[in-house]
C-alpha cells in the first residue's frame, strides 16, 4: 500500500508545526541579546523568501525546508511584532499598527 502523494503533502503542516516549536524555543533564547530593528526585518524578509519559494515547489525537499522555515518565522513576526508595537510605536498609531499585524 504504502504512502501516496497526497499523505506526503499532508505531513507539510506538521512540519510547520515542528518549525513554530522549535522557533518558540529559540525566540525565548535570541528577544532579549539581538537588537529588535534588525531582528524583525531580517525575520519578515525571510518569512516572504520562503513564502514565495513555497510557491515555486520543485521539489518535495525544497517544501520541506520552506515550510519549516515559514513555521519558524512565524512565531517572531506574531509574536515579537504585537510587542515592539506596543513599545515603539507611535501613541496615536499604536491600535492601527496592531490592527494591521
Amino acid at each position: 500500500m504504502g504512502i501516496g502523494p497526497d499523505e506526503v503533502y499532508d505531513m507539510l503542516g506538521t512540519i510547520n508545526g515542528f518549525g513554530v516549536l522549535i522557533g518558540s524555543l529559540i525566540f525565548t533564547l535570541v528577544i532579549e541579546r539581538a537588537n529588535h530593528i534588525k531582528l524583525i526585518i531580517s525575520v519578515l524578509l525571510l518569512n516572504c523568501f520562503y513564502h514565495f519559494a513555497f510557491y515555486f515547489k520543485l521539489s518535495y525537499t525544497p517544501l520541506i525546508y520552506s515550510r519549516f522555515i515559514s513555521g519558524f518565522t512565524t512565531i517572531f513576526c506574531f509574536t515579537y511584532f504585537p510587542q515592539w508595537v506596543d513599545k515603539f510605536g507611535i501613541l496615536n498609531w499604536v491600535n492601527f499598527m496592531q490592527t494591521f499585524v
